[in-house]
């Protein structure tokens, strides 16, 4: 059949208004939620935005970049170029990539590097735990650009990318963040083949967690694998702090906020920001990364290190991050303590000073510890006393000026000018009230008072 051509041009035309009504639907279909997702994403949490992950298949030379905003989404793949020799590094020199869940410790622009390095490098943090605890060597293995063409295995190791492509992708990486997960061959899973997991895992480390706010040592050992870890140096003075703040009644609180979890050939690991909050004050303490294996029904720690810290501002301050994020608290735990004390104790002696005109003997005691002592009288017998003087007067008044607080850990004291009137005597005197806490409140200890 012959088509003229004012006939070809009209189908030229059917077929393009075709194009355009479907072009909606097919960017619908793209962009679908997939169905699977790689094997190596158990949990992916950026909080408020979107997180992103960078896989790297050895055997196709093809990088891809994955987002996750409630669902797990390719964004774009570019080729790259993995070491000439095949394999997971073992040793410095032996032109091996290594396999497994990296993050990425800097970034080095064009005008720090030598040609060969493009336009940028990115650091990987191998050897990682994992690595380490395997026997692993080698270091200085970088995601950088060249200057020269990418081909199929040409590196001594890195990864290498187009100058263009690594450019591209930089403005997705979040140093200490992103993951680059190498791996031979990307296996694929369904969505939910990980729910149990990951709900295991989940829990997990909000028990461990648990553990280091109010747990003993023995109980936070417990969540570490016996042939990772035999001590924890910095427990006792993490005690000692706990300790302080137990006493300063201001509610403490540690967080694990943007926790994300990968998997690689059985080890899962943890990626999370560790938080202190001390009443209303929060220091951020890094970005902490926990290796986890599991064994049957058994979940153990056999890795954990800061993938990130808090820079240190003092030397004074212990190397240990999260010691130093709560020694950075101090400062205003100590005077939220202090703060809250000092309105406590004002309270109490308000407290004490109307029960004691209001002849309330019960309130009264209630403001006294149970070992208070004056003179010879215990506090049995000192509201014995106090009981028959209060039956003894039509009135009482009493009242005071000048009241100035001194706040410890352990003891507080309050001093006040006393104006005491009743129907059978009356004074003025300095009055000095000793506390210490009992049962988490103030009481009243000791007395003195001395006539002026």
């Amino acid at each position: 059949m012959i088509y003229s051509p004012r006939v070809g041009f009209l189908l030229a035309v059917f077929f393009m208004v075709i194009l355009t009504r479907l072009q909606p639907f097919a960017a619908e279909l793209l962009h679908a939620s997939p169905k699977i997702k790689p094997d190596y994403f158990v949990s992916m949490d950026g909080g408020e935005t979107s997180e992103y992950a960078i896989v790297v298949e050895k055997e196709t030379q093809k990088l891809v970049l994955y987002r996750y905003d409630g669902v797990y989404e390719p964004v774009f793949d570019v080729k790259c170029s993995t070491g000439e020799v095949p394999g997971i590094k073992t040793r410095s020199g032996d032109k091996k990539t290594p396999e497994g869940v990296y993050f990425f410790t800097g970034l080095f622009e064009k005008k720090y590097l030598s040609a060969v390095y493009g336009e940028m490098a990115f650091p990987m943090d191998y050897p990682n735990l994992i690595d380490q605890l395997n026997g692993r060597e080698g270091n200085a293995i970088w995601m950088h650009g060249t200057n020269k063409q990418v081909k199929d295995r040409d590196s001594n190791g890195c990864i290498v990318l187009a100058n263009k492509d690594i450019e591209k992708l930089s403005k997705y990486i979040t140093v200490n963040r992103t993951p680059i997960i190498v791996t031979d061959k990307i296996q694929y899973t369904e969505l939910d083949d990980d729910q149990t997991i990951k709900e295991q895992l989940m829990a997990f480390l909000h028990e461990w967690n648990g553990a280091l706010l109010n747990g003993s040592y023995e109980r936070y050992l417990s969540f570490y694998d016996p042939g990772t870890i035999s001590t924890i140096a910095w427990w006792d003075e993490w005690k000692d702090i706990r300790n302080e703040l137990r006493q300063s009644s201001v509610p403490a609180d540690i967080q694990l906020k943007k926790v994300s979890i990968y998997k690689h050939n059985g080890v899962y690991t943890a990626l999370f920001d560790q938080l202190i909050q001390v009443g209303k004050q929060v220091q951020d303490v890094g970005t902490r990364k926990v290796c986890l294996k599991t064994d049957a029904d058994t979940i153990r720690i056999i890795g954990d290190i800061y993938q990130s810290v808090m820079p240190k501002n003092s030397e004074q301050k212990p190397d240990n991050p999260f010691l130093r994020a709560c020694y950075d608290l101090k400062k205003y735990y100590s005077a939220d303590q202090h703060h809250s004390a000092d309105q406590d104790i004002e309270a109490l002696v308000d407290k004490w000073l109307t029960a004691w005109k209001n002849k309330d003997i019960k309130a009264y005691g209630d403001c006294y510890a149970s070992d208070f002592r004056f003179r010879q009288m215990d506090r049995k017998a000192w509201l014995e006393k106090k009981k028959r003087l209060s039956q003894r007067y039509k009135y009482i008044s009493v009242s005071r000026e000048k009241l100035a607080v001194k706040t410890g850990v352990k003891t507080s004291s309050a001093t006040f000018i006393q104006k005491y009137k009743s129907s059978g005597y009356r004074a003025v005197g300095e009055k000095e009230l000793i506390f210490k806490r009992e049962n988490g409140q103030w009481k009243i200890y000791r007395e003195r008072w001395k006539k002026i």
